[in-house]
């Protein structure tokens, strides 16, 4: 009885540590993604179908929210239940390197304090805290990893099917299972094409699951459309300082991240070079390599999109500090209060909801408009971007963003957005954002200054009232003039 209780003692620490902090820093400077996901939940809820906003980069989220909500017999707000959804998928996947740590150092204290500190990161801190993807990946992968490293000579064939899995929490998440295939094969095990097999099983028919129901539905070019990925390009010497600098950014976003990412490529070069590489180290190996060569091509300054990878780096990084001995333990909880006293700070402002401008934007909006109103935004980086998840979900109006008119918008295309806005002006009202006639902030969806000249006088001439609000206009257009 005695020695259950040892064993739970800090896995319920880390559960009580981790909510508390979690919950007292839930994001309130919402995330665009976060907000476009509480929408897909709040209207999937509302047509009672958990796929009618399947995405295919992560085919397993939206449905599973779906369900999730629906057990849960709660009536929360679509975001906070993502949040909290979240927020518990990462203590399970907490849970899981906790273990993992465990089972290779057999040391509960170092264990426990190494977990902390990958709570402590700044991505997984963030991801925990935010309705998005990223935690579920947390979660897959660290129950991947947890498998794979138990009882090393057993069972290959479970192991190779489990590496698969994380891949329906997000697609990239594909190149973890590329690195554990690439390690069937220097490690040149037995059944290495039975293994690949295993590997690839998982996303395979999950994937062909989803063509069959396109396929039936008759929804296979509206998916694609929505969902594809941005144009691959790569821009010289930019990607690579942007991508090399991301890997730090795991730990720290702040003046100090260079010194992150040092650590963290003097790290791989570490494990590069070491003799006698295990099964995870080369996994880790493959799929750094991997990923940096993709990010190259697309998005080579987002940390998000690779931070499934900080799981599997702590890990090993656990294993090797471990291994000093007597100075392990101490390293491991200097660790976790550096990233603890520099993180804490962003993350008490990002819990303040009087910090979220864009947020108090669409309360204003709400407040000043009618219910059948709809919103025109210009939709812009240097605009009200943020409106195009905020207006919907916040103020419950509709929103037309002139960014998703399809090409550059030309003088001859401004009278067919007017007839367009006239048709909506007969059953709502109608009330237009001022980024919309700011060139500074619009000129980039425009062909030329002269065709925004154009909508900006014709606008002009029926704008019939006038609020003020933070950075921005809100304008009421009177159609009829």
């Amino acid at each position: 009885m005695k020695k259950v209780k040892t064993d739970f003692i800090f896995p319920i620490l880390l559960f009580f540590l981790f909510s508390y902090l979690y919950l007292n820093t839930l994001s309130k400077n919402f995330n665009f993604d976060g907000v476009v996901y509480a929408l897909f939940l709040r209207n999937s809820l509302i047509l009672k179908n958990p796929l009618s906003f399947l995405h295919y980069q992560h085919l397993l989220y939206q449905p599973l929210s779906y369900f999730l909500y629906l057990v849960s017999f709660m009536k929360l707000d679509p975001l906070f239940f993502l949040q909290l959804e979240s927020m518990i998928f990462s203590l399970l996947a907490i849970f899981f390197v906790y273990k993992t740590i465990l089972n290779i150092t057999n040391e509960k204290l170092f264990s426990f304090a190494s977990t902390v500190s990958l709570g402590l990161t700044h991505i997984f801190w963030y991801y925990s805290t935010e309705a998005e993807v990223h935690s579920l990946s947390f979660l897959l992968i660290s129950i991947s990893l947890y498998i794979i490293l138990k009882n090393k000579d057993k069972n290959s064939s479970g192991k190779a099917l489990i590496s698969g899995l994380p891949v329906l929490s997000h697609i990239l998440n594909s190149f973890f299972t590329l690195g554990y295939i690439i390690t069937t094969f220097l490690k040149k095990e037995k059944n290495r094409l039975k293994q690949i097999f295993l590997s690839v099983l998982i996303p395979a028919l999950s994937y062909l699951l989803l063509l069959f129901y396109l396929i039936i539905s008759n929804k296979i070019e509206s998916l694609i459309s929505k969902n594809s990925i941005s144009s691959l390009k790569f821009d010289s010497l930019y990607a690579i300082i942007s991508d090399f600098k991301s890997f730090g950014d795991f730990f720290y976003l702040g003046k100090f991240s260079i010194v992150f990412t040092l650590f963290f490529w003097l790290f791989f070069l570490y494990i590069i070079f070491k003799k006698n590489k295990e099964r995870i180290e080369v996994i880790f190996v493959s799929w750094v390599i991997i990923a940096f060569l993709f990010h190259l091509f697309w998005e080579p300054f987002n940390p998000e999109l690779k931070s499934p990878i900080v799981i599997l780096f702590f890990i090993i990084l656990s294993k090797e500090i471990f291994s000093i001995k007597r100075m392990g333990l101490p390293i491991m909880v200097l660790f976790a209060i550096i990233l603890f006293s520099l993180n804490i700070s962003f993350f008490k402002r990002n819990s303040d909801i009087t910090k979220n401008k864009d947020f108090i934007i669409a309360e204003r909006i709400k407040n000043i408009t009618e219910p059948n109103s709809i919103i025109i935004i210009g939709g812009t980086s240097k605009g009200y971007i943020m409106g195009k998840a905020y207006i919907p979900y916040f103020s419950l109006r509709k929103v037309l963003s002139l960014s998703s008119y399809g090409k550059k918008i030309e003088k001859s295309d401004v009278d067919k957005i007017l007839k367009k806005i006239a048709l909506m002006g007969e059953n709502s009202n109608i009330y237009i954002l001022s980024d919309c006639i700011n060139y500074n902030e619009i000129a980039s969806i425009f062909s030329d200054k002269q065709s925004f000249l154009y909508f900006k006088d014709r606008i002009e001439k029926i704008i019939y009232k006038t609020y003020t609000m933070t950075n921005f206009k809100l304008y009421k257009l009177s159609i009829n003039n």
